[in-house]
């Protein structure tokens, strides 16, 4: 086996290589948290607690109506409306993405926009799931080490299978370093 060795001017492209190859869907949350329009701001308080997350789509029946973050929690607080429904204080204007997109295209939406997540789309237009910065990095990381296991396995060359060791003994007497020497040697 001869392995080809990866030099500083192409690591950079596997890097690249998973930003086109990894979907939305592969670096997605998909056990998606979600709360209904009627909801009160009460509620998502301690849905947000519960899960300890920072956002929630408002979903009914898989469909999309907005999103309400901690900012808008902490309005409510603020003045003090806890008991009023979700649907006053979500934002109703959500950028969403398919699950079928590049990741690629993902990480330019969260440069174009300011927003730490985006709600995930299906081709039916229902709410599967939801992508962070957090979920992106976390999958990254696991793709580029097993990445970096492949690469380095292509360097272990893996022993013959009729390869046989043998031992010899050597009797070395204290401080006599001539002998240990030759034994190292051979």
């Amino acid at each position: 086996m001869n392995p080809i060795p990866i030099s500083a001017e192409q690591s950079p492209l596997l890097f690249l290589e998973l930003l086109y190859k990894l979907r939305v869907r592969d670096v997605m949350a998909s056990n998606l948290v979600t709360i209904r329009r009627d909801a009160t701001m009460r509620d998502l308080q301690r849905l947000m607690q519960a899960r300890r997350v920072s956002g929630v789509p408002v979903v009914e029946d898989k469909r999309l109506f907005g999103i309400v973050s901690i900012e808008d929690l902490l309005q409510a607080l603020e003045s003090n409306r806890m008991d009023e429904p979700v649907a006053r204080f979500m934002a109703a204007n959500v950028v969403t993405v398919e699950e079928d997109m590049p990741l690629s295209i993902v990480l330019s939406t969260f440069n174009k926009y300011e927003f730490r997540r985006f709600p995930v789309l299906n081709a039916r237009n229902e709410a599967v799931g939801i992508v962070t910065a957090r979920s992106i990095n976390t999958r990254l990381l696991v793709e580029l080490f097993r990445e970096l296991a492949r690469i380095e396995n292509q360097f272990v060359i893996p022993p013959a299978e009729s390869a046989t060791c043998s031992f010899k003994t050597f009797r070395i007497a204290q401080s006599d370093f001539a002998p240990a020497g030759q034994a190292a040697t051979a």
